[in-house]
């Protein structure tokens, strides 16, 4: 279980804290790992104070890893039809 969550805390939350706001061009920012903000919608956004969007950290950890996963994926679909065993 701790793999799980080192995968999702630090791998998964640190891909999406990098990647969410240059694909954005930095409309969306993803909030710090420790915060304590509440008010989240459902798909784990809200507004800050300047009026762009915020990804909750838990959100952003999901993102990371779906991201990770996907690049996987592609990854060994090229392999595969390149012809390496």
């Amino acid at each position: 279980m701790i793999v799980f969550d080192v995968l999702l805390d630090f791998i998964g939350y640190r891909t999406t804290k990098y990647l969410l706001p240059l694909v954005s061009f930095g409309a969306v920012k993803v909030d710090a790992l420790t915060s304590q903000r509440l008010g989240y919608n459902w798909l784990g956004f809200q507004r800050d104070s300047d009026g762009k969007l915020l990804c909750s950290s838990d959100m952003a950890a999901w993102v990371g890893v779906l991201i990770w996963i996907l690049v996987l994926i592609v990854l060994l679909e090229i392999r595969s039809s390149i012809g390496v065993a």
